[in-house]
């Protein structure tokens, strides 16, 4: 780490959906040996809180990014017009509680 910025390496194959950013191994279903070792960049903004996280090309990967900001603004999500609620037994599977 050198300021507000951070170098490393990340194992992309545990790299997993719901974060963001997933990948997935090409035709033939092998990742690349430099998956398991590919470097990423991450900013943080003046208080410490993640901005920016980048894992560049390399490997036979794509270029991967996430961009953070907006902390603290409220949210309001509200059901489109017409939707209806998955089933009950859906919401636990997700990780969340009930579908109400």
């Amino acid at each position: 780490m050198n300021g507000t910025e951070i170098t490393g390496t990340i194992d992309v194959t545990r790299v997993a959906a719901g974060n963001g950013i997933s990948f997935r191994p090409p035709p033939g279903g092998v990742f690349p040996d430099g998956a398991r070792s590919h470097a990423f960049r991450a900013t943080l903004d003046t208080e410490g809180r993640l901005v920016t996280f980048l894992i560049p090309e390399a490997n036979g990967l794509p270029n991967a990014s996430l961009r953070y900001s907006d902390f603290g603004t409220t949210v309001t999500v509200a059901r489109p017009t017409g939707a209806a609620a998955a089933p009950d037994a859906l919401y636990p599977q997700l990780g969340m509680g009930g579908g109400k």
